[in-house]
């Protein structure tokens, strides 16, 4: 036979496509490709996902979203609310550690030295119970169960506090499945003192309580409390844990909430005992250890702990109601 209109084989019954098939499509019918595996198109060029991406998010590949700005997740679904720091620009440097003037400085917060660092997206809150169980239902997250009534995880009335009893190995895997990693101990320590360099998130100004010599206002109310401490300290109201926005009064000056207070977080760093006095740029302490670093204290700590400048430390496979985290990346 002599086929005609796109038709060919012995009895000009087979169609062909002006246009190949790629990705393993076949041609169906005239110039009409039938696509497999998640592609679609005249030529199955375009990808699909069989969920749909969010939050302006674009299917980049079979069933993979490309996310934008502050986005990130399977479907752009998760992480959407960081901080930039700085504003604008591409660096920031600060003063990290205690200055010799401040006279009231936290152990192993000396010498005071200048940092720079690339610009970087924190999360505003600490990742919490609900998020984190996210993960663990997308197979990705693991979660040891423990008998404690201090526990978050996938506790009625919990969901908004911050996940605790998972250690360094857990929440770097959680940051990682968001494309995010813990942050440095300097870049949590900017953030918490914001570009002036302050003692708390919130400022200077700290109840009398804490110091008779350095602080000046009242003691706190449930209604006042900046952030979530020893209750003899802060008289904030909670136990144990709080919800993560629960006291937004503590913000810093870029509007992170929630860095001191609540529980520890888990930072990057193998923390150097002290730190060295010349500048540097985007450090990431020593180069092994026996800790990671943790920052921001807990709702057992007294004032002094909660301090921009406060260190600590554990094994990375410690497990405890008091320790939490959140993640960063790198500004676009």
């Amino acid at each position: 036979c002599a086929c005609v209109g796109g038709w060919t084989g012995p009895s000009c019954t087979t169609p062909t496509c002006a246009t190949p098939c790629e990705n393993g499509g076949s041609c169906a019918a005239l110039n009409t490709c039938a696509c497999v595996g998640g592609w679609t198109g005249p030529s199955c060029t375009t990808p699909t996902c069989a969920t749909p991406c969010e939050n302006g998010g674009s299917c980049a590949a079979p069933n993979t979203c490309a996310c934008v700005g502050q986005w990130f997740g399977p479907q752009c679904q998760f992480g959407g609310d960081m901080v930039r720091i700085p504003s604008t620009g591409a660096t920031t440097t600060y003063i990290m550690g205690c200055p010799a003037s401040d006279g009231w400085c936290p152990d192993f917060s000396t010498p005071a030295h200048q940092v720079t660092l690339d610009a970087y997206l924190i999360d505003r809150y600490p990742v919490t119970a609900a998020e984190y169980k996210l993960c663990v239902d997308a197979g990705v997250c693991t979660y040891i169960p423990i008998v404690n009534p201090r526990a978050t995880y996938d506790a009625v009335g919990m969901e908004n506090h911050p996940i605790n009893f998972v250690n360094w190995d857990q929440a770097t895997a959680y940051c990682a499945w968001l494309g995010k990693r813990l942050p440095t101990e300097a870049e949590w320590e900017r953030a918490a003192k914001g570009p002036t360099h302050q003692r708390y998130p919130w400022g200077n100004a700290c109840p009398t309580t804490w110091s008779g010599t350095y602080c000046a206002d009242a003691e706190w109310t449930p209604s006042t409390a900046k952030a979530n401490g020893w209750e003899d300290y802060t008289h904030d109201d909670f136990y144990a844990t709080s919800p993560v926005d629960a006291f937004a009064s503590g913000a810093s000056p870029e509007g992170v909430q929630d860095l001191v207070g609540n529980v520890w977080e888990w930072g990057s760093d193998w923390p150097q005992l002290s730190y060295p006095e010349d500048p540097v740029i985007n450090p990431t302490g020593a180069s092994t250890g026996s800790r990671r670093v943790l920052r921001g204290a807990s709702y057992s700590e007294d004032g002094e702990f909660l301090r921009s400048t406060h260190r600590g430390g554990r094994p990375p496979s410690d497990r405890e109601s008091f320790i939490g985290f959140r993640c960063v990346r790198t500004a676009p």
